[in-house]
């Protein structure tokens, strides 16, 4: 059977994976899962940085997979895209009729560096992207490079209105090395200094809850899908 490499960016969007392939590994930056059968490998490759597009280039000489998928959230960058709503892009035919099985729509997905805010994301969607990552580009490069058909799979958890300041998720982004950390200290600290954040934060949460469960569902029977063989079968 061909093997699949499954890119995920932080470890919030690659513990769905690891828990359907290896329950005894604990997803981790620069951690790589293993199917039983050898068929699909799962890597934490971080956040779009330089050290991020070394492990993806690394993992794909070592696993040589026919195959490899980046798999996590977005941001939208149109008003009628909803949260947990999946978009996907890439030229492989094999790899669409996986994502449209799942219910995946075709669009183009935008990769900056940096946290896009909303002004950036409606200048993103009138030029026709429908989402907007930080690494996407940079791994369809690596991939694109090692001559391994590319999809780029994205969900979205931010709506075009979400209010949370872009400099608050880049206060979490180790720019060296890619990973992402949520500190309580910095969160309080972030809080107190802007006290309406509290309740833009408990609102983000209660509404990304949806989109983080359809997203480890549709990541399990992505798995479920190449583990059979039947994933260009809906």
């Amino acid at each position: 059977m061909q093997k699949f490499l499954l890119i995920f960016p932080t470890v919030f969007e690659a513990a769905p994976a690891f828990a359907a392939l290896d329950k005894t590994k604990k997803a981790r930056l620069g951690e790589t899962a293993l199917s039983a059968d050898g068929i699909i490998t799962a890597l934490v490759a971080g956040i779009g940085c330089d050290a991020s597009v070394e492990r993806v280039e690394t993992a794909l000489q070592k696993s040589a997979p026919d195959f490899a998928i980046l798999a996590g959230f977005c941001g939208a960058c149109t008003a009628d895209e909803r949260n947990g709503d999946f978009i996907f892009d890439g030229e492989s035919e094999k790899l669409a009729a996986l994502a449209e099985s799942l219910g995946g729509i075709r669009g183009k997905i935008a990769t900056v560096g940096e946290i896009a805010d909303k002004k950036r994301k409606t200048g993103l969607g009138e030029r026709g992207f429908r989402g907007v990552d930080m690494e996407g580009e940079l791994f369809r490069k690596a991939a694109e490079t090692a001559k391994v058909p590319f999809g780029h799979f994205r969900w979205i958890s931010d709506s075009l209105e979400s209010d949370i300041p872009p400099s608050f998720f880049e206060s979490t982004i180790d720019r060296e090395t890619g990973d992402l950390k949520v500190s309580a200290l910095k969160t309080a600290a972030a809080i107190i200094r802007t006290p309406s954040l509290l309740p833009r934060l408990a609102r983000f949460g209660a509404e990304i809850a949806p989109a983080k469960r359809k997203y480890a569902k549709d990541i399990a029977e992505i798995i479920r899908k190449i583990g059979s063989g039947s994933e260009t079968r809906s």
